[in-house]
């Protein structure tokens, strides 16, 4: 199977290559990543990065980050019901049941991450997200701990005024609304922005509803300083239809969670969760002199979290302050450059997490409550060299000191726990030679490290687990990037295996509370592979104005080493959660009078459901479309229309499997074959 994918890729490559050399050709634009300190084309990059940019994300519905994410190899970003999204970055959904976990997300240079771990993916309009840069792998040595990777996220945007008014409708009541303005003025640049998008959803019990405000700011107060602001207040609430057993899927996947003897069902038990936050950050930089620029970054944040339950009510209000701030020292001389960086970023978050008895979505008797304070603190140091302007050395390392506190108030109150892990040291070392002006080599070696988050100490059985120990491992890498000289083609592969131990596992109680272990190791080797091919056919044709294909290829041989439990020895199982191989291609055409067409089919592989491996789900494949057209109507005032369906095949799959369920309810069902259309003003 890996031969055929591998053979029809390189087929497909150099097909593409001989139809670029067309003299009507249109160059891919160079992408800058700005994830470390100082913007850098990729490709040259000594590390597995990829850039979403506008265009990418536009060809999308725009309902959902999942689809665009999902094109980026390495990367699967999932939808257990519509506004519960998990993402993973090389099997690191094998610790997150919802949520992001095991993953750094930035807004700009500003923490989105909060100080115990986890990150609310869900809050942020995907509307507002002019581009992202994804770091594969473990990058701790900059970022802090994680083992995962880094997600930065653009909200800003070009500089530019104007506004936007559009509405989208679609199947399964889909009603998304967005009203935004930027104003640019000398040097400011100020953006409001404000949606609404709700859905009846496809399942049971699986409706959304999501309200959001965001202010951006941006003041170049003087030639070497500037000032950035971001606000933004989410309020979301969505329903949890809970997972079905094969049976039941097979049955009728538009159903919740049925009851039990012992237990109530999701829609009795009115399931959802409803999260309130407020979000809010400042970035300051300034250039002291020739060769110094010192950049601070401030956020806080508070959220209001509420989660019925099949087996409880639980309350959390959350509140988190953070600073990541750092010097950087850079200077040119002869054909050689160097840039030193010395920072911090320290991360606070306090829960008061309270858990009720749930009588049909209504709060019952006190089961348990809990105070946790999480605190997060890197200090890192980075050094990078460019030689002969071929030859990039980059060396890295940051200690990282992490713990927490929790305060048992009920049923009891209990003496504090507290826990400090043992202080980390995450070095990384990389490289990148550029032998030809098309063909780039690199190469690194990273420590991962990644604590236990405060949902995993305190998960939904409960209990405060102080046994859970971090887990970490090493990262051995090297990749290559090619393009033609015309840069109408870019391949970039990625080879690696990373080794981890104490690997965090998702185990689920007989009441379906979740709880975690450690479970002794991963061995995971993996290719990653990205094409990007822009076409333009000759003059002749009357159609087709130009083609871009990009082409995206996994394959993985994850697996578990040295994992026994409860009796079991599950060495050498495959990683669950987690496809050996995901094949996505994308095809965007213009046409003529202003009209677009894109095309996207996606592949993904069987996926294992318990550690086990007894219990596997069936691969699928989607197809989508998006047709779209723009055009101007007066001067200053133009139109924008696209219409679009998901899933043409009509597949039955699971987009988001509960993993190690009990009782074997690990499928929750995606939509089947749906449409939306939208429409926008631009003025």
């Amino acid at each position: 199977m890996i031969r055929r994918l591998t053979a029809a890729l390189i087929a497909a490559t150099s097909l593409n290559i001989a139809a670029a050399q067309s003299p009507d050709s249109v160059r891919l634009q160079e992408v800058s990543i700005k994830a470390y300190f100082n913007p850098r084309p990729a490709f040259t990059t000594p590390a597995a990065v990829a850039h979403i940019d506008t265009t990418a994300l536009a060809n999308q519905s725009g309902i959902s980050l999942v689809p665009v994410l999902n094109t980026v190899p390495g990367v699967r970003m999932e939808e257990r019901s519509p506004g519960s999204y998990r993402l993973s970055i090389r099997g690191s959904l094998l610790r997150s049941p919802f949520g992001v976990r095991n993953i750094k997300v930035y807004l700009d240079e500003i923490p989105f991450t909060d100080g115990g771990g986890n990150t609310y993916f869900n809050l942020i309009d995907p509307q507002s997200v002019y581009s992202m840069e994804i770091l594969r792998g473990p990058d701790g040595s900059v970022f802090g701990a994680n083992s995962g990777g880094v997600v930065r996220l653009d909200l800003e945007g070009e500089a530019k005024t104007g506004g936007i008014a559009g509405v989208q409708v679609g199947s399964y009541g889909l009603f998304n609304q967005q009203l935004g303005y930027k104003l640019a003025k000398g040097n400011n640049t100020l953006q409001v922005r404000q949606s609404w998008m709700k859905s009846d959803g496809y399942r049971d019990n699986s409706a959304v509803d999501r309200k959001y405000v965001q202010l951006n700011d941006r003041w170049a107060y003087s030639p070497n300083g500037e000032l950035k602001a971001i606000f933004f207040y989410s309020d979301l609430f969505y329903e949890t239809p809970g997972g079905l057993t094969k049976a039941q899927f097979d049955l009728d996947p538009k159903a919740s969670r049925p009851a039990t003897p012992t237990l109530s069902s999701a829609s009795t038990q009115r399931a959802a969760i409803s999260n309130k936050t407020f979000f809010g950050g400042l970035q300051h930089k300034v250039n002291l002199g020739d060769h110094f620029t010192h950049t601070i970054a401030v956020v806080t944040s508070g959220t209001r979290f509420e989660n019925p339950f099949i087996t409880n009510f639980e309350v959390r209000k959350e509140s988190t302050d953070g600073v990541r701030s750092w010097l950087n020292y850079h200077t040119a001389f002869n054909r050689a450059t160097l840039s030193v960086t010395g920072g911090l970023e320290l991360m606070e978050t306090r829960a008061r997490i309270t858990n009720y008895g749930n009588r049909a979505g209504t709060k019952d008797t006190v089961q348990a409550a809990d105070d946790l304070l999480s605190q997060q603190q890197t200090y890192f140091l980075s050094a990078t060299a460019t030689l002969l302007e071929r030859l990039i050395l980059e060396a890295s390392v940051s200690n990282n000191v992490n713990g927490y506190l929790v305060e048992r108030r009920a049923p009891e109150a209990l003496a504090r726990q507290k826990r400090n892990f043992e202080p980390q040291t995450m070095p990384r070392v990389a490289a990148s030679w550029l032998i030809t002006n098309v063909f780039t080599l690199r190469a690194s070696v990273s420590r991962g490290y990644s604590p236990p988050t405060l949902a995993e100490i305190r998960s939904s059985d409960n209990t405060i687990n102080t046994a859970l120990q971090p887990e970490s491992g090493w990262n051995y890498e090297t990749g290559f990037r090619v393009r033609n000289n015309k840069r109408t083609i870019l391949w970039d592969v990625s080879v690696f295996r990373y080794r981890m131990d104490r690997a965090i596992v998702r185990q689920v109680n007989g009441a379906g509370q979740e709880f975690f272990v450690n479970s002794g190791g991963t061995d995971q080797p993996g290719l990653e592979s990205q094409v990007d091919v822009q076409l333009l056919t000759p003059g002749k044709s009357r159609v087709f104005r130009g083609i871009r294909v990009t082409n995206s290829l996994t394959l993985y041989d994850f697996k578990f080493s040295n994992y026994r439990q409860s009796g079991q020895d599950y060495s050498g199982n495959r990683l669950t959660g987690v496809p050996k191989n995901v094949i996505i291609t994308g095809l965007k055409t213009d046409l003529p009078a202003g009209f677009g067409l894109y095309v996207q089919h996606s592949y993904v592989s069987e996926i294992p459901l318990n550690d086990a491996g007894t219990a596997i789900a069936a691969s699928y494949r989607l197809l989508q479309a998006k047709l779209g057209w723009e055009g101007t109507v007066s001067k200053g005032l133009s139109l924008r229309t696209s219409v679009g369906a998901e899933n043409l095949l009509n597949e039955k799959y699971s987009l988001g499997n509960d993993l190690n369920a009990v009782g074997g309810r690990y499928y929750n069902a995606a939509p089947g074959r749906n449409y939306w259309l939208s429409l926008a003003v631009l003025f």
